[in-house]
């Protein structure tokens, strides 16, 4: 479950299905860090030794990533399917 810090929410690994869900295009490196089920600060080291397992867009100094490319690596659709109501 998430745990809250001051005014700052942070991700754990049981957001990850909530955060594939909710994601557009790309996804920070929070996000999928929690998608992936790895804990933020490994992903920010993973990310600047060039080890994390998807290739960041970088926006300046802001790490970004394929949404698709997220999925695929979880063996997951690349396009979610719509849930018949």
């Amino acid at each position: 479950m998430s745990t809250h810090t001051g005014r700052r929410r942070y991700l754990t690994k049981e957001d990850g299905p909530a955060v594939l869900a909710a994601a557009g295009t790309t996804m920070s490196l929070t996000e999928a860090a929690a998608a992936l089920g790895v804990g933020e600060a490994t992903a920010y080291r993973q990310a600047r030794a060039g080890t994390f397992p998807i290739k960041p867009i970088m926006f300046g100094n802001r790490y970004r990533f394929p949404t698709a490319e997220v999925r695929r690596l979880l063996g997951l659709p690349v396009e979610p399917t719509a849930v018949a109501s």
